[in-house]
């Protein structure tokens, strides 16, 4: 589980979901 969270593949995924997430909050804001 901690070599996954060391992963840049799993960083990179985990970036995307986070944007896309940030995304959604400004969607609903406006």
């Amino acid at each position: 589980m901690i070599k996954l969270l060391f992963c840049p593949e799993y960083r990179f995924v985990n970036n995307l979901i986070y944007f896309h997430y940030l995304l959604n909050i400004a969607n609903a804001n406006i």
